[in-house]
């Protein structure tokens, strides 16, 4: 045996000072930790300002990919564990605002209630200085805003008839944000449809480019309850919408209606449904509500009789349903239950919409977040059999179809389609919904896999997606008892080894989709970098701010999870000598070069961490959901501590 070769698995022995928090206690918390009680060592580093602080302390050119903008050399030794922790929410996991304004205690956000006058009462807001807010003049400057910074990601609409002009946001010198409220009647012009109301509901959120305040408490909080103002609008404007389209009453044409379909006064409700299901989910945090939003997007959509078109479809038609039926499939996911109505319900006739002549990006990214129900279903199957003792050989074949299902329309997403234009907003629209559907497929295979590979032994502090939390205090995780992990054996069709290969080269793809995922970044605007000594004409940095729509961001954590868990297993196996049972991972090494494929492993799990925390980044300005970002950051720190 060689001196490097273990006798059996590296868990088996004392845990040694690289491994993972679960690790150093012994395996899965029986309560919950914190890191004043782990024994939790993180590194003397200094927060790096472009991960969740969207300012100006880098040159951001155009393009820009996620991974460019982390950069791990600014992690210097000048902060403490006091900057670390810091980071860490009090409410942590997706951030529900609804929940938190039922119990003020709960943090410091401010209590913004809708009053009886149309009005958001600021009283609390605390305002130090001028907030720099999205408003804009015209449902045509609405309308031209969505194409730059929402049709990438979520493109509900067909392409623009004419020119799309740049971004025009109305100043905001001339409003008064020290009055007790913020009224419809102080803004340069309300929005004149539901449609319109629920963009600007997103709109709101994105930080104007050259605000040097943009993420101060003060204009976070006014920007939250501007876009809530918005958003609750919108609700009722749709509403009365549906009211209208069911007593035959027609509505006056907007720039909006005209510029995509004579369908549009009808299309419009189920569109505002489905951007008020984006906004409950990334910027409320209320997965429930987004569910509900969604359910009533797809049923609105099957009452106008959307469902059931035949080739005739108007290309406006098929983009309200099918992207109803997209969120509703993402609320689904979110929740962890079968969506209302399935893929392949019979009723379905409605071709999917086009995006450059091929209708490919739809059909798979709704294939991509069906794969993801169905390992869910297919879990909860094989969890109920196995409390009833049901454990028979079909699972174990439903597993292996299950898996085989997936590597097929991995196989469907391996290659962009030809001749994807970046500069047309239905070219971006294209690269962004086929990593969009890379990461969902990707993320549905680990989530068959994980807790084959790792006992799904928790690793973040709050529970986020499906994915277990340290502070959980149950025996058992997903139905299975770990402390007998012998019982895999009679599930699963897959060892562990082939599982954690599995999820490894998973984890790895979607750290790649995130990269190369076309960020939205319109500004070619410059300024003089401010307190900079002798600052000149030419020491200017972008006003830019890049930035992801982030409602599929739970692959995001499947995959740092991943990451982080390998990178423990590894280095615990470096410092024990223990990488011989490693070589699965290391492509079969040799032994005098497994020390060296180890370490070249180490730095690709590394890198593929910064491109998650460099991506999420780009979402810090949607508070439902930035503390996902935020536990991902504490996590790499804790991981890197020692190298």
């Amino acid at each position: 045996m060689s001196s490097r070769e273990s006798p059996g698995h590296p868990s088996h022995k004392p845990p040694v000072k690289s491994a993972c928090l679960p690790c150093q206690r012994g395996g899965v918390r029986r309560t919950p930790i914190y890191p004043s009680d782990a024994g939790l060592s993180l590194p003397s580093t200094q927060i790096n300002p472009l991960l969740y602080q969207l300012g100006n302390e880098e040159q951001l050119e155009s393009p820009v990919s996620a991974q460019n903008l982390i950069n791990t050399d600014n992690l210097s030794s000048s902060q403490g564990i006091e900057g670390v922790v810091d980071l860490l929410n009090p409410l942590g996991g997706i951030r529900n605002l609804d929940a938190i304004s039922e119990d003020s205690s709960a943090s410091p956000w401010i209590q913004a209630v809708e009053n009886g006058s149309g009005g958001v009462d600021l009283r609390n807001t605390h305002n130090t200085e001028t907030p720099k807010l999205r408003l804009y003049a015209s449902d045509q400057d609405i309308l031209n805003a969505y194409y730059i910074y929402l049709h990438s990601f979520l493109p509900i609409l067909p392409p623009p008839k004419s020119e799309l002009s740049g971004d025009n946001p109305v100043e905001m010198g001339s409003l008064n944000f020290h009055n007790t409220f913020l009224e419809r009647s102080s803004m340069p012009y309300w929005p004149a449809t539901s449609l319109s109301l629920a963009l600007s509901a997103i709109l709101a959120l994105i930080p104007i480019a050259d605000d040097l305040n943009a993420f101060s408490t003060s204009t976070i909080q006014l920007r939250r309850v501007h876009a809530h103002l918005y958003a609750e609008s919108a609700f009722r404007e749709m509403e009365n919408d549906l009211d209208r389209i069911a007593t035959g009453c027609a509505r006056r044409r907007t720039p909006i209606a005209e510029d995509v379909d004579s369908d549009a006064t009808k299309l419009r409700p189920i569109l505002a449904l489905v951007i008020l299901s984006v906004y409950e989910y990334c910027q409320r945090g209320n997965i429930s509500r987004m569910r509900s939003r969604a359910n009533q997007a797809v049923t609105s959509a099957m009452d106008l009789h959307l469902h059931k078109l035949d080739d005739a479809a108007t290309e406006a038609q098929r983009r309200a349903w099918w992207s109803a039926m997209l969120m509703l499939h993402l609320s689904a996911i979110d929740q962890q239950s079968s969506p209302l109505i399935s893929l392949t319900d019979s009723r379905i006739t409605t071709p999917f919409p086009l995006l450059q002549n091929s209708s490919r990006p739809w059909s798979l990214l709704l294939k991509a977040a069906r794969s993801v129900i169905t390992v869910s279903e297919t879990l909860n199957e094989l969890q109920t059999n196995y409390a009833n003792g049901l454990l028979t050989p079909d699972i174990s074949e439903r597993l292996i179809q299950v898996n085989s299902q997936l590597s097929a329309l991995m196989e469907n997403l391996d290659r962009l389609p030809e001749s994807i234009s970046n500069r047309e907003p239905d070219g971006k629209a294209t690269r962004s919904l086929w990593m969009i559907a890379r990461l969902l497929v990707h993320s549905a295979r680990i989530t068959l896999h994980r807790a084959r590979a790792f006992m799904d032994v928790p690793l973040f502090l709050d529970k986020y997606c499906d994915l277990a939390s340290i502070q959980d205090k149950r025996e058992e995780i997903s139905g299975f008892n770990f402390n007998a992990p012998h019982n895999f054996d009679a599930i699963f069709p897959f060892t562990e080894h082939k599982s954690s290969l599995i999820c490894l080269k998973s984890a790895l793809a979607i750290a790649r989709a995130l990269e190369q995922l076309p960020l939205s970044n319109p500004y070619l605007n410059r300024y003089i970098r401010p307190n900079a000594e002798n600052a000149t004409a030419n020491d200017t940095i972008s006003t830019g701010t890049p930035y992801i729509l982030p409602f599929f961001v739970c692959g995001a954590m499947q995959s740092a999870y991943v990451l982080l868990m390998s990178h423990y297993r590894i280095r615990a196996a470096l410092e024990s000598d223990s990488l011989s049972f490693y070589h699965y991972l290391l492509n079969n090494p040799e032994p005098e070069s497994e020390v060296q494929d180890a370490e070249r492993l180490i730095r690709e799990l590394k890198q593929g961490l910064e491109s998650i925390i460099g991506a999420m980044r780009l979402s810090g300005m949607f508070e439902g959901v930035g503390g996902m970002g935020q536990e991902i950051h504490i996590a790499y720190l804790s991981a890197i501590s020692d190298i």
